[in-house]
């Protein structure tokens, strides 16, 4: 599975990230729940390449929304959601947005900055951790 961020194609699924890619953001931690990890690895993804992508911008398969609240956040400190769907993305982009909430899906969140103007915690998780 390959995506393009910043304009370098990267392989996601197959193979872990080693090409750098543009960081917008980071956090101090990174957490994620065993159901999540389960999950990535259940598809063959790595949470190592989901983070890059996350760290970089690219927020999976957000609604249009989404997309602009998470652009603000990067602007006022605000926390960042994102989530991305285990699967191959040709095939998810033949599937129309409002049938895709049943696919394999995880979510990362990276909390809003502190007081120092950090941002603490980016956190992998999925639906069966509510």
């Amino acid at each position: 599975m390959t995506f393009r961020i910043n304009g370098i194609e990267l392989d996601f699924k197959n193979k872990a990230c080693k090409t750098p890619v543009l960081v917008r953001f980071s956090s101090s931690e990174m957490k994620a729940t065993p159901k999540a990890m389960s999950l990535i690895a259940k598809y063959g993804f790595h949470q190592q390449a989901l983070i890059a992508r996350h760290h970089a911008g690219d927020w999976g398969d957000v609604s249009d929304a989404q997309s602009r609240r998470n652009e603000l956040a990067l602007a006022d400190g605000s926390k960042v959601l994102a989530w991305y769907r285990l699967v191959e993305r040709t095939w998810l982009e033949s599937i129309p947005y409002s049938h895709r909430k049943h696919l394999p899906t995880i979510w990362i969140e990276t909390s809003s900055v502190n007081e120092v103007g950090i941002r603490a915690v980016t956190t992998i998780f999925c639906s069966e951790d509510w």
